[in-house]
């Protein structure tokens, strides 16, 4: 629940997600170290992006952000008719 929480809250940008007006530092060693783009890059953005409900955006960041984030969002509330069973 977290996560879509986070994503809700994070405002994406081209190359950056800012966290309540703080800009948070990339996480890519791979993108750091060697400057490409590895399969995982842009999976931050992208779920912003759908926490903000801009599909499009989302899948111009990675096409699997839109697929993780929804894969999350559907556990929100199957965990709680597991607990309430």
């Amino acid at each position: 629940m977290g996560v879509i929480v986070l994503s809700v809250l994070l405002t994406p940008g081209p190359e950056s997600v800012s966290l309540l007006g703080w800009e948070l530092p990339g996480s890519c060693a791979w993108k750091e170290i060697l400057g490409l783009r590895c399969p995982g890059c842009g999976l931050t953005r992208s779920f912003a992006y759908m926490g903000a409900l801009d599909f499009r955006a989302a899948l111009q960041q990675n096409w699997l952000g839109p697929l993780g984030w929804g894969m999350v969002a559907v556990q929100v509330p199957f965990r709680l008719w597991c607990r309430m069973r």
